[in-house]
């Protein structure tokens, strides 16, 4: 992890990023990642140099001139332009580097990490109001924080900053096309999704020239096994995979077979409450928290053991790349029950609380933003789950899943976040979309390789389990009975990633974990009060990471 900001001048306080002075125009920019103009690379520079004479010569809004620009390149990045004291601030199409920003002692300023910031500049006062979402859902929705007047950049966005004044224009949203589809013919189908997938993963590897070895997470599931066919098709073989969570789960046993298959080296990290543990000790968890929440984000820490030891293994190692595999949500697992009737605002809502509210109680979850975001979102009652999702928790929580690599020093790529293969399936209709299926069916008609194709995938082959005389005594029980069943008999729920692990030997309780619960607003309280008898193992590993986490932000702000 790094300690210090690389860059710290012009109000600017960023890690590891590209500093291009343009003297005659008196510009500054910071940019970091990359883009492509049809899958060809482009120097920033250059770019930035052509949206810099923009800026100076336009008679036009520079907002909308650098929209039209940006719908013209790919890439994962984020840029900020100073000139003349306004500040341009831009992010990719699904916030990949997070950027924030806003108002400290009179003074803008902007950085790509608030923890960092806060050791330095003591008193950034906690809004408390947001600090709801953040337990409920795990991220604060919108442009805000847990932070008063402080904001972040939000995917596909454009921030102008001009003393107190600050202006927002989104250039890219997650929205389906409103139109039939492109899919008549399924073969013509599948050969168009290949042929994007093979100029995706093409570009990925030119990109690349320098890198050690491609580290692949490998599930059970779709998404990985595709990333490893088409590294496969197209002639890498320094390609690592691995695995992790409770011996003999199902999703490492599929994964172990698919790198078998394509040859690849694989690898399995066993979770054991002893390993998180070791890591609370040496105050690992904690500083990673601080790092990757940015008052924003509930740090998504899944794989946050495997990456440690396999970096201590010394099977990872600085110069390889992880290839993240988030395409799931993008070809449509995330739109289903389309033929369920959602025609209203409520409708909507409801979809949105049922699909990624944390506490049991839904109906006390915090939805006053919601509704603005809906209200803007200006889409569908049915395409407003997919749009939540995608601004909220796609961008602070799955893809800030990053933030794990990032801390141990390795680059990470979304291959399938690339502009090409979000636009083709944006044009794919609801119905060929929801729940994957035309996806599925494109992957029988030889997307996969022989090999591939044959194995199973996770999931489908569990039987409904039998009714055990557990359940049969819990679903009979008022809850807070419940609560003192699972206290006396301390039952584990085994979870084949072994999540459940993470703060199981922290403490003896949740209140033990919390404590001083009287710390945390009242409002806040109320949504775990009724957990608090429980053993850490017991709860939601996410709702347990977003409560751990506000608890180290209340810290840190005493």
């Amino acid at each position: 992890m790094v300690d210090k900001f690389t860059i710290k001048e012009n109000n600017c306080y960023l890690n590891n990023y590209e500093r291009f002075s343009y003297e005659d125009e008196n510009c500054i920019a910071y940019f970091k990642g990359s883009i492509t103009y049809n899958y060809e690379l482009i120097e920033p520079e250059i770019w930035i140099k052509l949206l810099i004479k923009y800026l100076v010569d336009s008679k036009n809004s520079f907002d909308s001139v650098l929209a039209s620009e940006l719908n013209r390149i790919a890439g994962l990045f984020s840029l900020i332009i100073e000139k003349d004291g306004i500040y341009y601030i831009v992010s990719d199409i699904i916030r990949s580097k997070p950027v924030f920003y806003g108002h400290y002692r009179n003074n803008v300023f902007i950085t790509d990490n608030l923890g960092n910031f806060q050791k330095h500049n003591q008193g950034i006062e906690i809004n408390n109001d947001n600090l709801d979402e953040l337990t409920v859902f795990g991220f604060v929705f919108g442009n805000g924080t847990v932070y008063k007047n402080i904001y972040g950049l939000q995917a596909g966005e454009i921030v102008s900053i001009s003393g107190n004044k600050i202006r927002s224009k989104r250039y890219f949203e997650f929205k389906p096309a409103n139109r039939p589809g492109k899919c008549k013919n399924l073969s013509k189908f599948a050969d168009d999704y290949h042929k994007i997938l093979l100029s995706i993963f093409s570009l990925m590897i030119k990109e690349n020239p320098d890198v050690n070895r491609w580290i692949v997470p490998l599930s059970g599931g779709h998404d990985s096994r595709l990333t490893v066919n088409y590294l496969h098709l197209l002639g890498i073989r320094n390609v690592i995979c691995f695995s992790y969570g409770i011996p003999n789960n199902e999703q490492s046993n599929i994964s172990k077979k698919v790198a078998e298959a394509t040859g690849y080296e694989w690898h399995f990290v066993e979770y054991t409450e002893q390993k998180w543990q070791a890591l609370h000790e040496r105050g690992i968890i904690d500083d990673f928290i601080s790092y990757a929440c940015n008052g924003v984000s509930t740090p998504l820490l899944q794989d946050f053991l495997a990456i440690y030891e396999l970096r201590e293994r010394k099977i990872i190692n600085r110069g390889d790349i992880i290839v993240k595999s988030h395409g799931d949500f993008i070809a449509g697992s995330h739109l289903n029950d389309v033929e369920v009737p959602c025609t209203t605002e409520q409708d909507a809502l409801d979809r949105v609380i049922a699909r990624h509210c944390k506490i049991s109680n839904k109906s006390i979850a915090p939805v006053g933003r919601m509704k603005e975001i809906y209200k803007k979102a200006k889409v569908k009652p049915l395409h407003f789950q997919e749009y939540f999702d995608w601004q909220e928790r796609q961008a602070k929580f799955i893809v800030n899943s990053a933030k794990v690599y990032e801390y141990f020093d390795l680059k990470c790529i979304l291959p399938y976040w690339h502009r090409e293969n979000v636009n083709f399936w944006l044009s794919v209709s609801d119905n060929q979309r929801s729940d994957r299926k035309i996806f599925f069916e494109a992957e029988k008609q030889g997307i996969l390789i022989d090999a591939l194709v044959s194995l199973p995938f996770a999931g489908e082959s569990i039987k409904p389990s039998s009714f055990s005389l557990i359940s049969m005594v819990k679903n009979m029980l008022p809850p807070s009975l419940v609560l003192i069943f699972l206290h006396l008999t301390g039952r584990k729920v085994k979870i084949a990633e072994g999540m459940n692990m993470m703060f199981a030997l922290k403490a003896r309780s949740i209140r033990k974990l919390l404590d001083p619960v009287s710390d945390f607003p009242y409002q806040v309280l109320d949504y775990f009060k009724n957990i608090l008898m429980r053993y850490p193992y017991q709860v939601d590993p996410h709702l347990l990471t977003s409560l751990y986490t506000i608890r180290k932000l209340l810290d840190k702000n005493k």
